[in-house]
């Protein structure tokens, strides 16, 4: 039996072709690899599209910018620069291409050189191309002829297709009222119809409404301050005068000379001749009582006891607290006959000329009528002027606040209300009052004088009506 040898691992090596191709077909078999330096202002780019076929003619614009760095355990080598490419020259879509960072690989292009037996490697970059529409506005601007429309005027159009009737309504009411450009047809939105521009006819019109506005019906800011003065729940004052006491003659404040014709003094004067104190329901009356008799002022007494009824008139009143079968408003007034018993020692006339100039027309002067918050405040300020008055201009607050039985504060703006200034007595004042520092505190004067200085109507506040 023959046995067959087996070959030498030399020998198979040796007989078999090798599958590894040799570079350069060197001899030697060595190979020199290179690394270019990196060169970031011209380095080759890799440029891939995922997806997408682009047309091989664009001509692309190269821009880069400084990479910030981030942390640090980039190493020095990493790219300083990020690198776009972009290009507008395709009629519809614009090209994009950009890195997408991946700082854990690095590119290269290696280009070899079989003569030399040697293979350079450069650094290059990987950039992803995408391409987008490009805007309309850009690429096909709109004429003038036919400009976009606002965005308020798309949502009136959306209001008209899908609001409620309200809402449709109010936006064809907009609608209807806009001036529109001539040729132009009706506006179609409030929005597109401000912002056009008013031809000269339309432009003539509106100067021209606004004119007559201005001299015929559209009152001024002084106009609207007249009014709302006239409104105001005080006695109404002579503007013109030059001197206090004319501001508000006392004929007025009284309801003229008949009233005073009505008031009977002559027991007050008969007590003081005889050496007697007079005591009325009011202390600021029976405070002046005494000096305006002495001094044979006749007139001065019958303006106190004009004074004297009207607070006594006033303390009679019934807060109205929402019982039914009342009169409306904020108080109500007693029927003559409960009047009349309340009211002892005064005449029926002059309770019933009380009654007709601060009651509701309604309950007359006979009583059983209401009266108005507004009324009220009429009361009062008529009652502050004739203080102010009897006083000589100058008056301290404090007996007509218990009086009226009121806070300083309240009866201060009553005081105001009438052009009146309000403040802490002097020391002249303290010593004609007789009152010390710690008794000045409770103690207000008020001072009428020229000019006079009214309290401008708030903007936002209605005017109180009667």
């Amino acid at each position: 039996m023959s046995e067959k040898k087996r070959k030498r691992v030399s020998q198979i090596n040796s007989e078999r072709p090798s599958k590894y191709h040799d570079p350069g077909n060197d001899p030697t078999g060595n190979l020199r690899i290179s690394l270019l330096a990196n060169n970031e202002q011209c380095a080759p780019v890799i440029a891939s599209s995922p997806g997408l076929s682009f047309p091989s003619g664009l001509l692309f614009k190269a821009y880069q910018k400084p990479r910030p760095r981030r942390s640090s355990y980039e190493h020095f080598d990493f790219p300083k620069h990020e690198y776009l490419l972009h290009t507008s020259s395709h009629p519809k879509l614009d090209y994009t291409a950009r890195e997408e960072e991946s700082p854990l690989f690095n590119h290269y292009i290696a280009i070899y050189d079989p003569s030399a037996s040697q293979l350079k490697l450069i650094p290059s970059r990987t950039l992803k191309l995408r391409a987008c529409l490009r805007p309309l506005a850009a690429s096909q601007p709109m004429e003038e002829e036919n400009p976009a429309p606002p965005t308020l005027s798309a949502y009136n159009d959306l209001g008209l297709a899908f609001g409620s009737k309200k809402s449709q309504k109010a936006i064809r009411a907009l609608t209807a009222n806009a001036i529109s450009q001539p040729g132009k047809g009706p506006a179609s939105s409030p929005s597109s119809s401000s912002r056009q521009k008013l031809d000269p006819v339309a432009s003539a019109v509106l100067e021209s409404m606004s004119v007559a506005d201005n001299e015929n019906g559209s009152p001024s800011k002084e106009d609207l301050q007249a009014l709302a003065d006239d409104a105001k729940p005080r006695p109404k004052p002579h503007l013109d005068a030059t001197r206090p006491e004319d501001v508000y003659p006392i004929e007025e404040l009284v309801g003229g000379m008949d009233a005073l014709r009505g008031m009977h003094v002559r027991e007050w004067e008969t007590a003081v001749a005889r050496g007697e104190e007079v005591f009325t329901r009011s202390r600021f009356v029976s405070s002046r009582i005494g000096a305006a008799a002495k001094a044979g002022d006749v007139r001065g007494l019958k303006v106190l006891r004009y004074l004297l009824l009207l607070l006594e008139w006033y303390r009679a009143l019934v807060p109205n607290q929402g019982k039914r079968g009342m009169a409306r408003g904020v108080y109500h007034v007693l029927h003559m006959e409960k009047l009349q018993t309340k009211l002892a020692g005064w005449g029926h006339e002059v309770i019933r000329d009380v009654g007709r100039r601060f009651a509701e027309a309604e309950g007359g002067g006979g009583g059983g009528g209401g009266v108005s918050r507004w009324q009220v405040d009429r009361l009062i300020t008529h009652v502050c002027a004739i203080a102010v008055t009897v006083d000589g201009f100058v008056s301290d607050v404090h007996d007509i606040t218990e009086d009226l039985r009121l806070e300083h504060q309240q009866v201060k703006k009553y005081y105001v209300e009438i052009g009146c200034k309000v403040g802490p007595p002097t020391q002249a004042e303290k010593a004609r009052m007789g009152i010390g520092n710690v008794e000045a505190k409770a103690h207000l004067v008020a001072r009428l004088k020229l000019p006079l200085v009214f309290p401008k109507a708030r903007p936002g506040l209605k005017i109180m009506r009667r």
